[in-house]
C-alpha cells in the first residue's frame, strides 16, 4: 500500500519506535500533535543543517507565508489546517508556531546563538513556544510557565545531546558566558575532542537541566492535566539525560536515543502518571 504524502512526512520527523513516536500515541490530539512536530523537525534540521544563509531564509520565509495562507500547498500545513479551521483558536496557533520559526530564522541569522540574549531568544522560541504549541490549539495564553519551562530545559538539552552535530555544521548554542567563567574558548569546540574542562562543563550544564526539567515536570501535570504529549516526551527526555550524565563521553556519538523497548516503557509509566495527577488536579 502507498504511504500518502502527509505520512511520509509524519514518519520522517516521528520514525516508530523513537521517543516522539511513544508520546504521539499518548496525545489528547494525535493530528494536530503530530503536524505541529513535523513542521517544528522540518524547520530545525532546515536551519540545523544548512550553511547557505541566503536559500535558508527564502525557506523560512516560504513556511512563514504558507502558516499564514488560508489555502496551505504543503500536506503538513494542510493537516493543521484541517484540525485548527476557525478564528480565533486557528490564529492563536499561527501565532505560536510563527514565534518558533523566527526563532530558527534567528538561529540562521547568528549563526551560533551563544551570547547571552540571543541564546536566551532562542531556547524561549523553538523550546518554550514550541511546548507551549504542541500543548493543544484550545489551550490558554495564561498558565503555562511550567510548560514553558519544560521547553526551555528540552531545548538545552538538544543543544547538548546534538552537540557533535552542530558542532561540525558550525554550530555552538552553549552560552558564551558560562564558558568563558570556566576558562573556556567556543573555538575549542572540535567534534570528538573534548577536554577534562569542557566535559566537567557539560557535566555542569546537564545536572542544571536535569533540575530544571524535574522541577518543572513535577508542576506540569497539575497546571495542565489535557498536556499529556508534553509530559510524555519531557520524561523521556529526561531518562536520556540521566544516561548522558552517566556516561557523558556518549555525545561522541553521532546519534544518542534510549531503545525502543526503553521508550515504549517510560512513556506507558509517565502516561499514567500524568493521568492521575491530571484526575487529582481536576
Amino acid at each position: 500500500m502507498t504511504e500518502s504524502p502527509i505520512d511520509v512526512w509524519i514518519k520522517q520527523a516521528i520514525p516508530p519506535g523513537s521517543g516522539r513516536y511513544y508520546a504521539l500515541l499518548h496525545s489528547k490530539n494525535p493530528s494536530y500533535t503530530s503536524a505541529v512536530l513535523t513542521l517544528i523537525s522540518i524547520w530545525s534540521k532546515l536551519c540545523f543543517s544548512n550553511k547557505e544563509i541566503d536559500a535558508s531564509t527564502r525557506q523560512i520565509d516560504w513556511w512563514q507565508s504558507e502558516l499564514e495562507s488560508d489555502n496551505p500547498r504543503h500536506p503538513v500545513t494542510q493537516q493543521l489546517s484541517n484540525t485548527v479551521p476557525d478564528d480565533p483558536t486557528r490564529q492563536q496557533t499561527i501565532d505560536r508556531l510563527n514565534d518558533v520559526l523566527e526563532g530558527y530564522r534567528a538561529l540562521v541569522i547568528e549563526g551560533s546563538p551563544s551570547r547571552e540574549t540571543p541564546n536566551r531568544q532562542f531556547h524561549h522560541r523553538t523550546g518554550a513556544m514550541a511546548a507551549v504549541a504542541l500543548s493543544g490549539p484550545n489551550t490558554k495564553n495564561h498558565g503555562f510557565a511550567n510548560t514553558q519551562a519544560t521547553g526551555i530545559a528540552l531545548s538545552r538539552f538538544r543543544c547538548i545531546r546534538h552537540l557533535h552535530k552542530h558542532v561540525a555544521n558550525g554550530l555552538l548554542c552553549l552560552p558564551y558566558e558560562a564558558l568563558n567563567a570556566h576558562g573556556i574558548s567556543p573555538k575549542e569546540w572540535v567534534p570528538g575532542s573534548y577536554t577534562k574542562a569542557m566535559l566537567s562543563f557539560l557535566q555542569q550544564q546537564l545536572t542544571a537541566i536535569a533540575n530544571e526539567l524535574d522541577e518543572a515536570l513535577s508542576k506540569v501535570p497539575a497546571e495542565s492535566p489535557g498536556n499529556s504529549f508534553v509530559y510524555v516526551y519531557a520524561r523521556l527526555q529526561y531518562q536520556l539525560l540521566r544516561r548522558v550524565q552517566n556516561d557523558i563521553q556518549i555525545l561522541d556519538q553521532q546519534d544518542i536515543r534510549l531503545s525502543p523497548l526503553r521508550n515504549f516503557w517510560i512513556a506507558g509509566k509517565a502516561a499514567r502518571q500524568h493521568s492521575k495527577s491530571g484526575v487529582a488536579a481536576a
